[in-house]
């Protein structure tokens, strides 16, 4: 029996353990403006609305940043997922089940990004796509999502790691310092350090960006790793 297991509250990260399912992913685009907003915002047109310039307008869709948009999205995601017949873990939400057959198949929901355990996901993509109107992108068997590779090893059990973002942090740090990163590193502080002692100057703005940059890459590799080892 296929498993879909919610790994983390921060990321939602779905990890699916396949047998008999397919497993598909896909992004929805312009996710916040398919629902409509309860909030009342207008705008005063510009010049760029020709006629209607300096014309009161009233914003009626989600708009990414409005305070509402994303549970007005989740809203709209939710009515769409139960009309498939899918229904929400009692433990974990963003995971939609439904019984066909003798299987149970799983949606994991992370904002727009969809991963799917399903006898037929092209059907449901298809169901998204021509029913309800969605922008679908990246749709086919999953291969990567939520900032992870998935694959299949020798034995054909799906599996899961940050591979590409660890090598795009590898690539970030050779354009930043003009070469790789070393490789014999075990861990973060030397034996003995003491960085809370550390009287050295402060970073310039160059040196806080790319220390910024490399905090944040670190960061999402951070949590694509303890996305992997909860599942262990």
């Amino acid at each position: 029996m296929p498993v879909l297991v919610q790994t983390t509250k921060c990321s939602s990260s779905p990890v699916l353990v396949q047998d008999i399912l397919e497993t598909w992913a896909t992004n929805i685009g312009d996710a916040c403006l398919e629902a409509e907003t309860s909030e009342l915002v207008c705008v005063v047109a510009g010049p760029e609305f020709g006629d209607c310039k300096g014309h009161t307008l009233v914003i009626v869709k989600a708009l990414c940043g409005l305070r509402s948009s994303g549970k007005r999205w989740h809203e709209k995601l939710s009515v769409i997922l139960k009309g498939m017949g899918f229904f929400p873990c009692k433990a974990e939400p963003d995971i939609w089940m439904r019984a066909n057959g003798d299987v149970c198949e799983h949606t994991g929901v992370c904002i727009a990004d969809l991963a799917i355990a399903a006898k037929d996901p092209k059907g449901i993509a298809d169901e998204l796509i021509d029913k309800h109107k969605f922008k679908l992108k990246g749709t086919g068997e999953i291969t990567f999502h939520l900032g992870c590779d998935f694959f299949r090893d020798e034995d054909g059990v799906l599996c899961m790691a940050p591979r590409k973002h660890v090598n795009k942090m590898a690539d970030s740090h050779k354009r930043m310092f003009g070469e790789a990163p070393k490789q014999t590193v075990l861990s973060p502080l030397e034996k003995g350090d003491h960085p809370e002692l550390d009287d050295s100057d402060f970073l310039d703005e160059k040196g806080t960006q790319q220390c910024q940059s490399l905090l944040g890459s670190v960061n999402d590799t951070s949590i694509c790793i303890i996305n992997c080892q909860s599942v262990l």
